[in-house]
């Protein structure tokens, strides 16, 4: 079921499966609800699931002025209340989605039963700070054009692309990309880190890294899950955007740990 809930933001969202644990699925930067399609395929007869496009991304509204993770995590708040998915929540992010989640996990762990953590995007090197600052300058002047296949080099490598037209539709939404929103989306990454507070996690949690993805390696997650507390990691032969990528293999991952965590 496809619906448009207004609140904050209005946002797009879908509603799958009838019966089981509640799973909610936060996608990538660029994405949408829809990178979770092969996912939502391979879980859906056992869970009630839950994806929805952020504020800024897909389908969802793009406010005139920026937001902030705050302003995320209070749309999945109320989009959650809203929709009446039944606690406790096993939240999944993928890439910037991991900045929710983790955001969530940290604010509200009463509300949840489980966190994993795709790739986690939990904040940026100085650096890496200032590329992006500089790839927003790039797409407010030219447009996502400009920087898609340079980025889908990194995050979508040509060894993880084994279903070309899966490839393509992902490539065609980034195209597609509301270019405001991007920037947005972008700009609350930037400039935010929650990779000190890791150690306050009080949620069980996995992290799973891509051995294909230069953006978030297996050294770096692997450092992040040692942070958290009694942590799970694993590095997968995927890249960057995994639950794209392989959807199946991730699709397992989830349904291991949310079943070794139902309460």
């Amino acid at each position: 079921m496809i619906g448009i809930h207004q609140g904050a933001a209005k946002l797009r969202y879908a509603r799958d499966g009838e019966s089981g644990p509640s799973v909610v699925l936060i996608h990538e930067l660029g994405g949408s609800l829809d990178s979770w399609d092969g996912v939502v395929k391979a879980l859906e007869k056992d869970f009630r699931i839950l994806r929805y496009d952020m504020r800024g991304a897909g389908e969802s509204e793009t406010p005139a002025k920026g937001f902030t993770l705050d302003d995320w995590i209070e749309d999945l708040r109320d989009l959650l209340a809203a929709t009446r998915l039944p606690q406790p929540y096993h939240l999944v992010g993928g890439a910037v989605g991991a900045l929710i989640a983790t955001g969530y996990a940290l604010k509200y762990p009463e509300q949840l039963a489980s966190v994993t953590l795709l790739a986690a995007a939990l904040g940026a090197s100085p650096a890496r700070r200032e590329e992006m600052i500089a790839r927003t300058k790039v797409v407010l002047e030219k447009g996502m054009a400009e920087i898609t296949d340079a980025a889908l080099e990194k995050s979508y490598p040509p060894a993880v692309r084994h279903d070309p037209a899966r490839f393509q539709r992902f490539r065609d939404t980034m195209l597609r990309a509301n270019v405001q929103g991007y920037v947005y989306c972008n700009l609350v990454l930037a400039n935010t880190n929650l990779e000190a507070r890791l150690p306050e996690l009080k949620v069980p949690t996995q992290f799973i890294a891509g051995i294909h993805d230069p953006l978030r390696t297996p050294a770096i997650v692997s450092a992040l899950a040692a942070k958290v507390p009694g942590a799970k990691y694993e590095a997968v032969d995927s890249g960057h955007f995994m639950h794209v990528q392989t959807p199946r293999l991730v699709a397992d991952k989830i349904r291991a740990f949310v079943t070794a965590h139902v309460k």
